[in-house]
């Protein structure tokens, strides 16, 4: 029984593969390869404290090209501030906005 050979590829890789070609690769190999495609368009705009990394000083610059070989999604939840319900920020412990951040998520 032959084994399966297992490549870490790369964004070189994939710029020189086919859709088709990307497209008979693993879900765990497409599922990388877009982990490298958003930290390679992911630019930061700034000095940030943790907790807002990905709310305020960060964007993405979408390589469509790329995007459409994978046909792939993830869904990276950003732009929800540790804020409560009456519009104030209720702590400054930055494991409380945290909470606060996931509370928000889930009844978003």
């Amino acid at each position: 029984m032959a084994k399966a050979i297992k490549k870490n590829y790369t964004l070189k890789d994939l710029d020189t593969m086919s859709v088709e070609e990307v497209q008979k690769l693993s879900f765990a190999a497409r599922d990388k390869l877009l982990d490298l495609v958003i930290a390679d368009g992911r630019k930061i705009g700034g000095k940030q404290p943790a907790r807002q990394v990905g709310l305020m000083c960060d964007w993405f610059e979408e390589d469509v090209v790329r995007l459409q070989k994978i046909k792939a999604v993830k869904i990276c939840c950003g732009g929800f501030i540790p804020i409560g319900k009456n519009g104030e920020v209720p702590t400054l412990d930055p494991e409380g906005q945290f909470k606060l951040i996931f509370e928000n998520v889930k009844g978003a």
